[in-house]
């Protein structure tokens, strides 16, 4: 009887908490952004799938994209926006995204789409209806994949409350599982987590009971996981620890019936668009696009300061470690762990390895719980020890998250001094890094302001420009190059906007580029605080090469106000391509 009355408060307690979790996305996820539109990235290639089919009739080859994006996209990053996810080639336009991830948001799209046709409102695929449509099918994704994990956790019998709620935090807030299906619903990782997590779910359910709907069900999850990114045909490996296992009885086809007819569906869905669109039921579509096999990045993997396993999440370090020594049963698990994340470092856009690993963050977040689980039985002092370093290691991962989205360190290429000199700060920021080890030359750009100690912006005095520097000598090399400029800034009545610029002269002081930066009230504070903006070029003959002199300029555009800016000074870098992403 007390069992039983404990399991159902567990229930109620894992429930409350789901709960919470669904009810903090909806409340902080940001629905109606127009600087962050809810698809977006990657996923204007994943989703257009759908608008192509439904809305749009087969228009093309995607031609009628060129006209809706700037209606909803005020940032242009192509000449041609439908460049953002479609490849070029002799034969040839196509979109370079798989189309599974479209069929996931079928069902949300088909409701989006008749709300917009009965109310009246833009039925175009992209207007407000829709990307709420898909906001709502991440949280969903990422909800499910929570529950999946809570039985998963049943399946391993782990039942010990504590364990399994900071584990379910770990997998949610220290993954960067809710961070995705926050701001990033376009992506598809959410719902990879999400799928391999009910993948292993249907295989051990299979383990216990040797029922077949079960491995019917996996293999649903596996063909959509592959259809969504071909990549993830490689988790075939976690197979393994069930490669032995047979059915306790006879196969009864009539327990396959519904999950077989959705693998039919899923494989007509992905091989009818391929075939549409180049010819054939499968192309590498990611054209000029490739691995370095013997080449993975590595330190970006563990000792990158933005997104490096050793500073941002050590935990799965552990955890995969512990899974590959002390679990034999489940050796294929780390294996296929270590595979799949070293082939993404491989890739050779390898900021994608702070993403890639939210796909499998199941076997870490489980493995950890397993060991959680062990050290903790029966000693209430090793159980409080063990969830508290949970909680820490989840409150970690939320902080480096908040930091780099909001600018307190840089998403790709954070110095130490800048990591460890803001590692607790929760104020914006404006941090522009070059890593030490990244730096073949440096100097100083003495920018001076005559003989006043400051500058002091008032809205009748708004604007200034420093003098110019001449462009050190080193530009004029074939490396990568980098312009930086610090100062200090203090505002007791802050104004709404601070425009700065970088500007590049050419012989005869001729304006050849001026590059923008802002900040606004909430970044400017009443004490001094130091800012830092920069800009780049790895083109080796570009602007930089041809520039003669540096200036950089303030402006105050609102009428109240003021700004006083001290310890002005530019710094000249060429650094080599450790932090580039260069195909």
């Amino acid at each position: 009887m007390k069992a039983t009355v404990f399991n159902r408060r567990q229930l109620k307690i894992e429930q409350l908490l789901v709960f919470g979790i669904l009810l903090l996305a909806i409340l902080y996820k940001p629905w109606n952004d127009s600087w962050q539109r809810i698809i977006s990235g990657d996923g204007l290639g994943y989703y257009s799938y759908l608008p192509h089919m439904f809305v749009y009739r087969g228009e093309g080859a995607f031609s009628w994209f060129n006209d809706v994006y700037p209606h909803y996209y005020s940032q242009e990053m192509f000449q041609h926006p439908r460049d953002h996810f479609m490849v070029q080639t002799q034969e040839g336009g196509f979109n370079k995204y798989a189309p599974g991830l479209a069929l996931l948001w079928l069902p949300f799209f088909l409701i989006a789409h008749g709300i917009a046709l009965a109310l009246h409102l833009p039925a175009d695929g992209f207007s407000q209806c829709y990307q709420i449509a898909v906001g709502c099918a991440s949280i969903i994704f990422m909800v499910l994949c929570v529950c999946f994990s809570l039985k998963l956790f049943s399946a391993f019998k782990l039942h010990n409350v504590w364990i399994r709620l900071f584990a379910l935090l770990l997998l949610v807030f220290g993954t960067g599982l809710f961070e995705q299906s926050l701001w990033y619903s376009g992506l598809s990782h959410v719902y990879s987590a999400a799928l391999l997590t009910g993948m292993l779910l249907f295989l051990e359910n299979y383990k216990s009971s040797l029922n077949i709907k079960h491995v019917g069900w996996a293999f649903f999850c596996f063909i959509l996981l592959v259809s969504i990114r071909p990549l993830l045909l490689l988790t075939l490996v976690l197979w393994l620890p069930y490669r032995t296992l047979k059915p306790l009885h006879g196969i009864t086809f009539k327990q396959l019936v519904l999950p077989c007819s959705l693998i039919i569906l899923i494989i007509s869905w992905t091989l009818g668009w391929n075939v549409y669109q180049y010819g054939q039921i499968w192309k590498y579509t990611y054209v000029n696009e490739s691995f370095a096999w013997f080449e993975p990045h590595l330190f970006h993997l563990f000792w990158n300061y933005s997104l490096g396993l050793v500073w941002q999440r050590p935990w799965i370090i552990v955890a995969i470690l512990a899974l590959l020594l002390f679990f034999k049963t489940y050796r294929f698990w780390a294996l296929g762990y270590i595979l799949l994340t070293y082939v993404y470092a491989c890739w050779w856009y390898w900021p994608i390895l702070d993403r890639a690993l939210i796909d499998l963050s199941i076997i870490p977040a489980l493995a950890i719980t397993q060991i959680a689980h062990k050290v903790s039985a029966n000693a209430w002092r090793t159980l409080m020890f063990t969830c508290s370093v949970m909680a820490v290691c989840t409150g970690w991962h939320v902080l480096k998250s908040y930091q780099r989205h909001i600018g307190i360190i840089d998403s790709y290429a954070s110095d130490a001094d800048d990591f460890f000199s803001n590692a607790f700060r929760i104020r914006p920021a404006s941090i522009f890094s070059v890593p030490k080890n990244s730096i073949i030359k440096q100097q100083l750009l003495p920018f001076s302001y005559g003989n006043s100690a400051g500058i002091v912006l008032k809205p009748k005095n708004g604007f200034y420009e420093s003098d110019k520097i001449a462009v050190p000598d080193f530009f004029k090399s074939t490396d990568i190059k980098k312009i930086k400029i610090q100062f200090t800034a203090s505002s007791a009545v802050p104004p709404k906007n601070l425009h700065l610029w970088i500007r590049l002269y050419a012989k005869g002081n001729q304006l050849l580029k001026e590059f923008p930066f802002y900040l606004n009230s909430t970044q400017l504070q009443s004490s001094p605080e130091k800012y830092a903006f920069g800009c780049s070029e790895i083109n080796s003959q570009g602007l930089f090469y041809t520039a003669e002199k540096i200036s950089c300029a303030f402006w105050l555009p609102e009428d109240k106000g003021w700004v006083e800016i001290q310890d002005l000074k530019g710094e000249a870098f060429t650094t080599n391509t450790v932090y580039e992403t260069i195909r």
